[in-house]
């Protein structure tokens, strides 16, 4: 639930802001995300 949402909600940030910076926190967030689920798992 909360990976789909964190996937779609950047997505639009980056592309109306700063790309370079924001696109590094989101690929940032999303490793930490990953990982948070394999834990779980």
């Amino acid at each position: 639930m909360s990976s789909a949402q964190g996937e779609r909600l950047p997505l639009p940030h980056t592309k109306g802001t700063k790309p370079a910076p924001s696109t590094l926190k989101v690929l940032v967030y999303l490793k930490q995300v990953k990982k948070n689920i394999i834990r779980n798992i």
